[in-house]
């Protein structure tokens, strides 16, 4: 426990219940009585504050939630993000899983190495995921997809985020931040008609002040990384 308490650092600690309280407050004040939504909400928070730290727990957490917010957008016909969870970023999560673990940094390896990606691979990457979220509007038309050109600029956005979290970049924060802001504007539009997805709007806040702090804080971490192995060549 002392271990887990000493993980974090203080703001971590207040960013984190900040979030979960805001979630709590307003799941209970909106009447909801939707608990799965509510785990989805409290796994997707924990998870990040993870993220935050490069660890491997992070994505591993991550996986459990997107099953979690798969059933709560199928519930609201927003085929778009359930095609997102079970088709895209679930198979995803399970690859970034694989390419934390097998790329921890330090001795006791609680912490992903953080990989620098160049310009080139970051347009091959913007490309990608465009001609990726081109091919499912057609796909997500054809379904009806509540929010149609929203539902598309998600798909983007998280397949970004995806293929940078996977290959250990700092920028996954910024493609996720994107995406959080869509997901603002997505709930916040179901809100309109049930006043009880109004959680869901919190969670995507709570994600975007998350995703801001993740950046900041894997800029900080690849520096002391970077400066570690600089210092280990100047001694060999």
């Amino acid at each position: 426990m002392k271990k887990i308490l000493r993980y974090f650092t203080p703001f971590e600690w207040s960013l984190w219940l900040i979030c979960v309280f805001a979630i709590l407050v307003v799941f209970f004040v909106t009447g909801s009585t939707d608990y799965l939504q509510l785990c989805c909400v409290i796994f997707g928070v924990t998870s990040l504050a993870f993220m935050n730290k490069a660890s491997f727990f992070g994505p591993i957490l991550l996986l459990a939630s997107t099953f979690f917010y798969a059933y709560v957008s199928y519930q609201v016909a927003y085929y778009g993000e359930l095609i997102i969870s079970l088709a895209l970023m679930a198979p995803l999560e399970i690859v970034s899983i694989v390419s934390w673990l097998t790329h921890r940094y330090g001795k006791k390896g609680e912490q992903v190495q953080i990989n620098h990606v160049n310009g080139m691979e970051i347009v091959f990457a913007v490309l990608g995921s465009a001609l990726l979220s081109f091919g499912f509007y057609f796909l997500l038309r054809h379904w009806n997809t509540n929010n149609l050109l929203v539902s598309t600029l998600s798909i983007f956005t998280s397949a970004l985020g995806a293929y940078f979290q996977i290959r250990r970049s700092r920028l996954y924060a910024l493609s996720y931040g994107a995406n959080d802001l869509i997901l603002i504007l997505l709930w916040t539009l179901m809100c309109l008609e049930d006043i009880h997805f109004l959680p869901m709007v919190v969670y995507s806040v709570s994600f975007l002040a998350n995703d801001i702090y993740g950046f900041l804080n894997w800029t900080r971490i690849q520096r002391r990384q970077k400066q570690k192995e600089e210092s280990k060549e100047n001694e060999e």
